[in-house]
């Protein structure tokens, strides 16, 4: 990865890691959230500088006040060298609890463990 596309990263998340929580879009109460997702892909290994994105969908279940988990799926297309395109699909999951005597306060700051996987499914087709 290049500076030039690390720093397209951080630029893309820079407003989700500096967004502060009203309290009423954090309920505790709520077991199911859906949403959408945009995609970036920076894992493309030729040096043309392509940037893969993408689209998809992502929920959240929670089972209890400690523990939340996260289900996503993406469809993700890339340029792959002058004459190929690349289209990925990624779906995954992941577990975040929260310990001890850190449990989720809405508008506080809540650290969590996280654990997860992802399965990836991609494909590269010529364009000639």
């Amino acid at each position: 990865m290049t500076l030039k596309h690390s720093l397209w990263a951080f630029a893309l998340l820079l407003p989700f890691l500096t967004h502060a929580s009203d309290g009423d879009s954090v309920s505790y109460n709520k077991k199911l959230s859906l949403g959408v997702r945009s995609t970036v892909s920076l894992f493309n290994p030729d040096n043309n500088g392509s940037v893969g994105t993408g689209v998809g969908g992502q929920m959240r279940i929670r089972f209890s006040k400690r523990l939340n988990t996260e289900w996503f799926a993406d469809y993700i297309t890339s340029g792959y060298g002058p004459d190929a395109f690349r289209r990925d699909m990624h779906i995954g999951w992941s577990v975040m609890f929260y310990p001890g005597a850190f449990a989720p306060k809405p508008g506080s700051f809540n650290p969590y463990i996280v654990a997860g996987h992802c399965f990836d499914y991609s494909s590269v087709y010529t364009t000639t």
